[in-house]
């Protein structure tokens, strides 16, 4: 059982319409990273890997949406909303993903570094995921 839209979902600390959660798992299906975990892992560590990363990225895509405090204008109008941490519960996800992934398949996802030449000199890369 590969992952899916209800894998993920039962992830999820956020809501997310279906066409979005649809997209990331789409998205990441298609990956070399996803080709890895399922060459490397056994199925059903490969599929708690992959729900965990796909999950966590929803999530802190999610995260401070609405994250309005209260707040009074000088108008005297006020608005509040829910404040939810939705990046603490994607670090959380992604560094056990991280750690469950001890062979590395998702290495450059959670690596965004690269080096150049022998020296060994790290540059940051220009577009980390």
């Amino acid at each position: 059982m590969a992952i899916t839209n209800d894998t993920v979902k039962e992830f999820l600390d956020s809501s997310p319409s279906d066409a979005k959660l649809s997209a990331y798992v789409d998205a990441f299906v298609d990956s070399d990273e996803y080709s890895c975990l399922y060459e490397t892992y056994i199925q059903s560590k490969a599929n708690l890997i992959a729900n965990l990363y796909v999950a966590g990225k929803i999530d802190l895509a999610s995260a401070g949406s609405g994250a309005v405090k209260s707040e009074r204008a000088a108008n005297g109008s006020s608005v509040t909303y829910a404040v939810s941490d939705g990046a603490a519960a994607e670090d959380a996800k992604l560094n056990e993903a991280k750690e469950l992934d001890n062979l590395g398949c998702l290495f450059d996802l959670f690596y965004p570094e690269f080096s150049v030449g022998t020296s060994g000199k790290k540059y940051s890369a220009d577009n980390p995921l």
